[in-house]
């Protein structure tokens, strides 16, 4: 019962942002967010979903929250399933770990500087952010390929 209260709350949170983006606290809801990222599968869905139009509506805090998400991002990343975990609890975890791989290039994508370039002169960006693109990349090599497959067709659609 608790879950789909909460599940319903996020749903709300995400209407708010499409009717009226304007009206809403973006701190509190920032912070609503990231404590969704790691919670109940539909509700890390939403999360997700929230940060997407974040990106645009929010620009600023998004990048003043990078850390923070980077945070979240690894504690799911890092979910195993149980030895005796039946299909279906497999499937949430990947679906999850999908939707943070996804989510975390779209991050990438919308704000490229706060990766750093690495190169001598150059700004750094945030380099807790930075070691945590690297660290996914290298950890979910697969789904991180798939996903900018993905992401390239549908720009050229």
């Amino acid at each position: 019962m608790l879950n789909h209260i909460i599940q319903s709350a996020y749903e709300t949170l995400y209407a708010v942002m499409d009717t009226c983006p304007s009206r809403v606290d973006i701190v509190a809801l920032y912070d609503r967010v990231i404590a969704g990222v790691t919670d109940d599968h539909a509700v890390r869905g939403l999360s997700n979903l929230i940060l997407l139009k974040l990106i645009t509506v929010a620009p600023e805090e998004t990048i003043r929250r990078l850390d923070e998400l980077t945070d979240k991002f690894r504690i799911v990343l890092a979910e195993k399933a149980k030895e005796n975990a039946v299909r279906h609890e497999v499937e949430k975890i990947d679906e999850s770990k999908k939707g943070v791989v996804k989510i975390s290039l779209e991050l990438n994508r919308a704000f490229p500087g706060e990766a750093g370039t690495g190169l001598p002169g150059q700004s750094t960006g945030r380099p807790k952010w930075s070691n945590y693109l690297d660290d996914m990349r290298k950890e979910q090599l697969a789904l991180v390929k798939d996903l900018e497959k993905e992401m390239k067709e549908k720009e050229r659609a």
